[in-house]
């Protein structure tokens, strides 16, 4: 019989992952799910990978997943496959679009127009400050300078 003893690494002397190593790999392949996946819903990124709902809800929280999915992960948010699994090296990949599947493209576009809308938000309340800003400060030339707050109008137009 043989003996099968850990060593340092976590990996028994057989080759296979000690159980106390298993379980950390996988919480660390759910952190690394719920950074690429951040914000969406479960239902988001079953559209995406093209899993049910339930099944993504269950590897989300578990962080157990099959191959399938971590490669359709991969493909559809252009993430470093090796990252994903390991957190070794960088997290994106960088790809040319004529290279991409319509699942990458869809990622990419639906990435880019949900940061765009966030900076076009924010622009949007910088706007307004500012608009009040210029209100605050006609309305004090106004109250000190009243030809002032003519030539200010007469500016404007």
């Amino acid at each position: 019989m043989t003996q099968q003893s850990n060593n340092n690494s976590g990996t028994r002397t057989d080759g296979r992952m000690s159980p106390a190593s298993e379980v950390s790999i996988y919480d660390d392949i759910r952190d690394r799910l719920k950074q690429v996946f951040e914000h969406r819903t479960y239902r988001e990124i079953g559209d995406l990978t093209g899993v049910h709902p339930e099944t993504v809800r269950r590897y989300m929280l578990e962080g157990r997943c099959s191959v399938a999915f971590l490669n359709q992960v991969a493909e559809c948010t252009l993430t470093n496959g090796d990252w994903l699994l390991t957190g070794r090296g960088y997290r994106q990949l960088e790809k040319d679009a004529r290279d991409m599947s319509s699942y990458e493209l869809l990622a990419l576009l639906t990435e880019s127009q949900r940061n765009l809308e966030e900076q076009v938000a924010r622009a949007d309340e910088e706007i307004a400050a500012l608009q009040s800003e210029i209100g605050a400060i006609k309305s004090a030339a106004a109250a000190t300078d009243p030809n002032r707050a003519v030539r200010i109008r007469h500016a404007e137009d």
